[in-house]
């Protein structure tokens, strides 16, 4: 058992020079990246890195086109292929013999990376080193980002064939290091299944802490743990938006028997606390969970992808996430939603074959599209 790592954002791109670099996020500011998280990279060695976001994430950055020089040149940008929101925020950087996986709350944007209250756990593999479980967890991660493209052959999108690569370096990694018979580290995603469903192997009863900043405007992911996990009370700590609304209403919060409310204490009072932390404690242990997903049904048993590293840690441990400041300093109004419907998108991917550039899409998707122009920009320049 052991604390939660903490590094740096930058010295994690600083730890080797890697052949392969992954990025997920659900929003992305393709300008903060290329500013200043590529050039710390060290790129000695880079063969492919690729950044995969949400379509309304990838919908915002287009803006920022004009000012970009990199991309689609020395990295690529994609927008991954899913009906529901593609939430996690997860690094993964593959060397000779070694990689680096860092997983947690913030985007690839100057919010998620400088300005909000965010967290991260960090994972370090090498040949005959620790991890071998959360290796394979993560390889199966990648098999299930490229099922994202059903029907598209790997030769056909260099993305997809990245994904591939590197699902087969960390594999071949994972064959070079011990065996386990048990694992206090576990990388979770829901490929496979619900968040939720998940937690049920290492936790059963006792207590829940959660502290995150969106509840989809009502109780509905709290309950799904209730009805899952059994506990016997659940503490929650939600985010504070704009300074005077929560995404949860006080009021239902305060019907449902087990669960109280209470204010998170950040060392910076005021950044935006937009961290997703779950802390269990039973008889069992003790585990805590860095991740991307919110404390809603679409997040913990519904169908967004989402991923988070699960630790298991000491009770003391937990205590020093989850500190309590009273709790009339949560306002009572509730947010409205910010966010607008990107589902009436429809993504292409490009392939550039020399003589022609060849538009594909996922075989799922239905195109009832007729007299379209295509606009292909390249950094600052663009033809029709």
């Amino acid at each position: 058992m052991a604390d939660v790592p903490q590094i740096p954002l930058k010295e994690f791109f600083k730890l080797f020079a890697p052949t392969h670099v992954l990025g997920t996020t659900y929003t992305i500011s393709l300008a903060f990246f290329e500013g200043l998280i590529y050039p710390e990279i060290k790129r000695t060695n880079l063969r492919r890195c690729l950044l995969l976001c949400d379509k309304l994430g990838f919908h915002r950055a287009t803006v920022e086109s004009s000012a970009l020089r990199s991309v689609g040149r020395e990295y690529m940008a994609i927008c991954a292929p899913t009906q529901h929101s593609f939430h996690p925020k997860v690094w993964l950087m593959i060397g000779d013999g070694k990689a680096a996986l860092l997983v947690g709350s913030g985007n690839l944007t100057q919010s998620g990376f400088m300005d909000n209250n965010e967290l991260f756990d960090v994972v370090e593999f090498k040949e005959g080193g620790p991890f071998q479980t959360v290796a394979k967890d993560v390889a199966s991660f990648l098999a299930g980002l490229r099922a994202l493209w059903p029907g598209v052959d790997a030769r056909r999108l260099l993305a997809i064939e990245t994904l591939e690569e590197m699902q087969r370096e960390l594999e071949d990694l994972a064959r070079k290091m011990p065996d386990e018979t048990d694992s206090d580290v576990r990388f979770l995603s829901n490929f496979n299944s619900p968040l939720v469903e998940q937690f049920g192997d290492f936790f059963l009863g006792g207590s829940i802490r959660v502290a995150a900043p969106y509840f989809g405007g009502g109780t509905n992911g709290l309950q799904i743990l209730q009805e899952q996990l059994a506990p016997t009370q659940i503490r929650v700590f939600p985010a504070v938006h704009r300074g005077s609304e929560l995404d949860v209403p006080l009021s239902e919060l305060d019907e449902l028997s087990g669960i109280s409310v209470h204010a998170l204490k950040m060392g910076r009072k005021n950044a935006f606390s937009h961290l997703k932390a779950y802390g269990f404690d039973s008889d069992g242990g003790q585990w805590f969970f860095t991740t991307s997903a919110n404390c809603t049904l679409a997040a913990l048993g519904g169908d967004n992808v989402e991923a988070g590293l699960l630790r298991r840690v000491e009770r003391d441990v937990l205590d020093q996430y989850f500190v309590e400041k009273p709790r009339e300093e949560l306002p009572t109004a509730l947010r409205t939603n910010d966010f607008a419907d990107g589902d009436r998108w429809f993504p292409f991917w490009a392939a550039d074959r020399g003589s022609k550039i060849e538009l594909l899409t996922s075989h799922s998707a239905k195109c009832p599209l007729s007299n379209v122009t295509v606009s292909v920009k390249v950094g600052g320049a663009s033809d029709y």
